[in-house]
C-alpha cells in the first residue's frame, strides 16, 4: 500500500490545505485508491473532498474512474452558503509502439441554489489526445478537450531529466 500525506501554507498562514491519499495495487493490473482533501482559504471559502478511484491495465490497454464527493462553504456577497459537490471522470489510453493514445470525460456537478450564483452549471469536459515517445526522456504530445462554452488546444514537448 503507498500512502501520502501533504499539508500546504501561504507565507501570511491565511491559507491552508492538506490532503491524505492511499493506493493499493491487488496485483500488476488492478489498483485501488481513497483520498480526502481540505482547503481552507479564510477570505474566501472552504472544501472537504473525498474521493474513490480504480484503475485497470490490460496488455497496452489502461482504464481508470474517479468519483468524488463534498461539501464546498462559499462566502460571497449573499452571504455564507453550504453546498454539495458531486464528480466523476473516466479515462482510458491505449500504446501502441512510441505512441500513446488518450481518451476522457469527465463532470462536476453542485447544488446551483446553495451556493447562489446564476451561472452555477455542471462543468462537463471530453478530452483527446496523442503522445509520442521519441526517447525515454522526451516526448511530444497534443490535447483537445472540449467544454460547452469553451475549447482548449494543447501542444508541448516535455523533458524529464
Amino acid at each position: 500500500m503507498d500512502m501520502k500525506a501533504g499539508i500546504q501554507f501561504d507565507e501570511d498562514n491565511s491559507n491552508m490545505a492538506g490532503t491524505l491519499s492511499a493506493i493499493m495495487n491487488f496485483n500488476e493490473s488492478f489498483k485501488m485508491g481513497a483520498a480526502i482533501d481540505y482547503v481552507d482559504h479564510k477570505t474566501l471559502d472552504t472544501a472537504m473532498q473525498f474521493g474513490l478511484c480504480a484503475s485497470y491495465l490490460f496488455d497496452d490497454l489502461y482504464m481508470a474512474v474517479l468519483v468524488t464527493t463534498g461539501d464546498v462553504v462559499v462566502d460571497n456577497y449573499l452571504g455564507q452558503k453550504v453546498g454539495k459537490t458531486t464528480g466523476y471522470e473516466l479515462v482510458g489510453a491505449y500504446t501502441m509502439d512510441s505512441w500513446r493514445f488518450l481518451g476522457g470525460y469527465g463532470q462536476v456537478m453542485h447544488d446551483q441554489d446553495d451556493f447562489g450564483y446564476e451561472d452555477a452549471d455542471d462543468k462537463k469536459q471530453a478530452t483527446m489526445g496523442a503522445e509520442y515517445y521519441f526517447t525515454k526522456n522526451l516526448m511530444g504530445y497534443a490535447e483537445y478537450a472540449i467544454k460547452p462554452n469553451d475549447d482548449i488546444y494543447t501542444v508541448a514537448v516535455q523533458y524529464n531529466f
